[in-house]
């Protein structure tokens, strides 16, 4: 766990400080001076320095560092001076500023840890399945013992939840964040989402989709608290690709074995190039004279995988049965999962 060093021999401060600190999924580190506070310094995610320490704090020549916070009651009691002294990235009053105390922690947290892979899944043409993939990848990861989160982050989604019959389940959608502005702790995020057979799912509601305004700080910080993210991203609409596509290690592209889906993925495959590397995922059409390879020549993009056509998926998810639980496409999912913790 992250730590943040609290100086302050106020007690109720102190109180108010760990509290925040808590909530933010980081460890705090208490200190009544500046002495028994200076070793963890340099190495502490974040510094919160009360105003009752501020002045010691100046004058004791703690070497500069980012993630300092003044903490006090009034602004009109903070030592301006002392507070330029120790390098302070900001000064705070609690409780008003507790809010933005708390996001400022829990960003500092967030970029301290490690990053978790982030793969963008998008198809090339309508009914190409990518949201049944990104799905699916996401339950073939769980079975590894990876913790995955699968994020819908079209705006005018139906519900990723209802792919995995979850729409009754307990847990945070997109209408429940649309109001997040900074990093979400990491703990916060993975006990608010519900989880399905260990796939954690961010879905659109029935009544909101993903808020553009939301959108990049949620997968930044669903980076943070997951292994894998799987960002199931819609067609058509270049304003969701620019916030998300750049925050993805790779992109998968669905495109089906037909003229029309292969010109459509040229034309995706020019929205993509540009934010990153893109691997095809080829579905099978019933009837259609191409197969993957050719598709990849032509498109001149890697084959990541190949899915058949199968027309009792489709059947077996409106049964609620979750999709590649069983079957050459799980094990199509299997492989692709393995690639992607192998990268990570």
């Amino acid at each position: 766990m992250t730590t943040v060093l609290l100086l302050t021999r106020d007690p109720e401060l102190a109180s108010d400080l760990r509290r925040v600190v808590l909530a933010a999924g980081a460890e705090p580190v208490e200190a009544p001076d500046i002495a028994r506070g200076r070793p963890a310094w340099p190495s502490a995610t974040a510094v919160l320095v009360g105003d009752d320490l501020l002045a010691e704090a100046s004058r004791s020549a703690l070497s500069r560092r980012p993630g300092v916070v003044v903490v006090g009651r009034s602004r009109d009691r903070i030592d301006w001076d002392a507070a330029l002294g120790v390098g302070a990235d900001a000064v705070l009053a609690l409780p008003d500023d507790e809010r933005s105390l708390l996001l400022r922690v829990a960003e500092a947290c967030a970029g301290s840890r490690r990053r978790g892979r982030c793969l963008g899944i998008v198809g090339a043409s309508g009914g190409a399945g990518a949201s049944v993939l990104a799905v699916a990848l996401g339950l073939a990861l769980a079975r590894t013992g990876a913790s995955p989160v699968v994020v819908d982050t079209d705006p005018g989604s139906a519900g990723l939840d209802l792919l995995l019959a979850a729409e009754e389940e307990q847990g945070a959608r997109w209408g429940d964040l649309v109001a997040v502005t900074g990093a979400l702790a990491p703990e916060t995020l993975r006990s608010a989402l519900p989880v399905v057979s260990g796939l954690a799912v961010l879905s659109a509601d029935r009544e909101a989709g993903a808020s553009l305004d939301s959108l990049a700080t949620v997968v930044d910080s669903a980076r943070a608290a997951y292994d894998a993210v799987l960002c199931d991203l819609p067609r058509g609409r270049p304003d969701v690709l620019d916030l998300v596509a750049p925050r993805c290690d790779e992109l998968l592209l669905v495109v089906t074995t037909d003229v029309r889906g292969v010109s459509a993925g040229r034309r995706a495959l020019e929205a993509l190039r540009p934010h990153g590397p893109v691997r095809l995922v080829v579905r099978h059409r019933r009837r259609s004279a191409l197969d993957p390879e050719q598709v990849g020549a032509w498109l001149e993009a890697e084959v990541a995988a190949e899915v058949d056509d199968d027309p009792g998926l489709t059947a077996a998810v409106d049964r609620g049965d979750p999709p590649g639980s069983r079957g050459r496409f799980g094990r199509t999912c299997d492989d692709l999962a393995a690639h992607l913790l192998a990268a990570s």
